[in-house]
């Protein structure tokens, strides 16, 4: 499987045209999923915000400063941005789909993952075969001092984690 993380940022001085653009480029990812048959449990909008922009106001190349001395500002605009994440469970069709959500007019990607729908599986598989190892190593650090292991007092497990689903 392959997990995208998708950003749409608009900008633009009215509001409502931001919010317009933004909601256009999200409903052509979206148009694009329904295409790929992708189904809509594997499709999440995770990040909506709405900003306003500001940048330092120049002139000839100097900042210009108000009668505080306090650099003048001026609106850019509002930046509206949305978060598409989107689970592709056919790896065989990534290119494909990733080629095709690039056209889309989005800002970022900011994420690929490639995962396997097995993670379970291979995370019992691979726990078994560490305390295995971690009973052997325990084996022959205690032989090696003439003494054997006892019932184990503690265990711990650390799993890191990324996946929006």
């Amino acid at each position: 499987e392959v997990v995208l993380s998708l950003e749409v940022q608009k900008l633009h001085k009215d509001i409502n045209t931001a919010k317009k653009q933004n909601d256009e480029t999200v409903a052509k990812i979206l148009d694009l999923t329904r295409r790929f048959s992708i189904l809509p449990q594997n499709v999440q909008t995770n990040y909506i915000a709405v900003d306003m922009q500001y940048e330092t106001a120049t002139e000839y190349g100097r900042k210009i400063y108000d009668a505080d001395g306090l650099e003048k500002r001026v609106f850019r605009g509002y930046l509206v941005s949305k978060t598409v994440t989107v689970r592709l469970t056919e790896i065989v069709r990534f290119e494909e789909f990733f080629s095709e959500v690039l056209k889309t007019g989005l800002s970022e990607v900011k994420n690929v993952y490639f995962e396997t729908s097995k993670l379970r599986e291979h995370r019992d598989k691979a726990r078994e075969q560490a305390m295995k190892a971690a009973k052997e190593k325990a084996t022959a650090m205690a032989a090696a001092i003439g003494q054997t292991i006892g019932k184990a007092v503690i265990i711990t497990e650390h799993t890191p984690s990324h996946s929006s689903f």
